[in-house]
């Protein structure tokens, strides 16, 4: 439910003095894509591969010697051997990888973490160029980001500073990986965990179909770990028991905004109500009106609709056509 580790890109240096018939054979071969320098990590995924083209590849580049930059949505070691296999041999001057990066989830003080993680590991700290520029084949770049790691990572949604580490990358990336809810803590600063109590009520029973629609929201926006589920029973009348499905997540996110979230996911766009997703916190409910920062407003399906927009701006559009599917589901089960 959180990702707190992924990879990047993988990147290669390719040197050619037949530019333009070279990017042909990529774009043939490979459906590659040419983009701008400085756009071209925005748009790759963990499995892409992204290429630099350089006239003459130095041993030491720079950003400005870079001819064309051009991406691959295939993995690093598709691309090579496809290009051992077909390249006619003068096409390529000169090839060798490019830093590796690692990207890690934080929450609150970004610089804090990486000053963690420098001290455990060493490195140098710097903007990406400059840990590019001054990195190797051997080095591993780490950055920081707050928005969730699933998605393509944008050098907006990036800390403006990246780490530079010139160690063993597979030593490196197990260690990461071992510390990294750790690394997460120390960036969270006055900030705690809670654990909240979701209780999911519909009185025709499509209780499936809410929960799957509660997970698809709960994990494209990365929010928490689900750590348990149970059938439990509620009490919305004196003496008057209702069945709900209850499910226990552990978050970093404070119960206001997380009931804010949940509201906008009880009604549709035209404002048709078709969930209850009641936020417990210790046993205490959380209140819808407590979200509001105008307390007087007191108009459920206005407020829900206006989280609602919120939530789904939020989301991918991946997401949001799967969320589209469930709610068609779930008006299925009111006929």
């Amino acid at each position: 439910m959180v990702s707190l580790l992924r990879n990047g890109p993988r990147m290669l240096y390719i040197g050619t003095a037949r530019r333009f018939e070279f990017i042909n054979f990529l774009i043939e071969k490979f459906r590659a894509e040419i983009l701008d320098v400085d756009v071209v990590f925005d748009k790759s995924d963990e499995f892409n591969t992204i290429i630099y083209l350089f006239s003459d590849l130095k041993p030491n580049v720079n950003k400005s010697d870079v001819k064309d930059a051009l991406l691959i949505r295939k993995d690093v070691a598709h691309v090579l051997c496809q290009l051992i296999q077909e390249t006619n041999a003068n096409l390529i001057q000169g090839i060798r990888p490019a830093p590796q990066t690692i990207l890690m989830k934080a929450i609150g003080d970004m610089e804090k973490m990486l000053l963690n993680i420098q001290k455990d590991f060493g490195g140098q700290i710097g903007s990406f160029s400059y840990c590019v520029e001054s990195g190797n084949a051997a080095s591993t770049i780490i950055g920081l980001t707050d928005k969730p790691l699933s998605r393509s990572a944008k050098f907006s949604d990036m800390h403006h500073n990246f780490l530079r580490l010139d160690q063993d990358y597979a030593t490196l990336h197990r260690d990461l990986t071992m510390d990294a809810f750790r690394y997460l803590n120390s960036s969270m600063d006055n900030k705690e965990w809670h654990e909240f109590e979701i209780r999911i009520y519909d009185v025709y029973g499509a209780f499936q179909l809410h929960y799957q629609r509660l997970i698809e929201v709960l994990d494209s926006l990365e929010l928490g770990i689900v750590i348990g589920e149970s059938w439990s029973k509620d009490y919305p009348k004196f003496l008057f028991p209702v069945e709900v499905y209850s499910v226990n997540f552990l978050t970093y996110v404070e119960p206001k905004v997380f009931k804010q979230i949940l509201l906008g996911l009880e009604h549709l766009p035209d404002g048709e109500r078709i969930v209850d997703y009641d936020l417990y916190i210790k046993n205490k409910k959380v209140y819808w009106r407590e979200t509001l920062q105008n307390k007087t407003n007191s108009n459920r399906e206005a407020a829900s609709l206006t989280s609602r927009a919120e939530v789904f701006g939020r989301l991918d559009q991946k997401t949001r056509a799967e969320l589209a599917v469930l709610e068609e589901k779930i008006l299925g089960t009111r006929k």
